[in-house]
C-alpha cells in the first residue's frame, strides 16, 4: 500500500540504519533515477556516489548534523546523476521517532522527492 501510494506521488523512498549501517533504496527511488530496480544496489554509498560534487559538502555535513543530534530531522537539496548522465534536482528527507540520548535509533521515515532535471 506505501510502495503505491509513492509512486502516485512520484517520490522515492529510502531507508537507511545508522547503528548497522544497511541501507535500502526502494524501487520508485530508483526508477526516479532512470534505474530498474535490479541495477541499482541498495548501498547508501552508491546513493553518495551520485550526488553531485557540488552539493556533496553539504548533502555530507546535513548527514552529521543530523545523526549526530544537532538538527531534529535531515532535510537536503541536491543534485543526483541519473542513469543517462543528466542530474535530478531533489530533496530528501528522513525523520526518527525513537531517539537515544541525542542519537537516532532508528529513522522512521525516508523520501526522495524529484524537483526537476538541471545540466551540470
Amino acid at each position: 500500500m506505501a510502495q503505491r501510494a509513492l509512486q502516485t506521488t512520484g517520490d522515492g523512498a529510502w531507508d537507511w540504519n545508522p547503528q548497522t549501517g544497511v541501507a535500502q533504496l526502494f524501487d520508485e527511488c530508483k526508477r526516479i533515477l532512470g534505474y530498474a530496480p535490479d541495477e541499482f544496489p541498495d548501498d547508501l554509498r552508491e546513493w553518495m556516489a551520485r550526488v553531485h560534487p557540488d552539493d556533496l559538502a553539504q548533502v555530507e555535513h546535513d548527514l552529521t548534523a543530523y545523526y549526530s543530534g544537532e538538527t531534529a530531522s535531515y532535510r537536503s537539496e541536491h543534485r543526483l546523476r541519473c542513469k543517462d548522465g543528466s542530474w535530478r534536482c531533489g530533496t530528501a528527507t528522513q525523520r526518527c521517532t525513537g531517539w537515544r540520548g541525542r542519537h537516532p535509533a532508528r529513522p522512521t521515515s525516508s523520501s526522495y522527492t524529484p524537483t526537476g532535471t538541471h545540466l551540470a
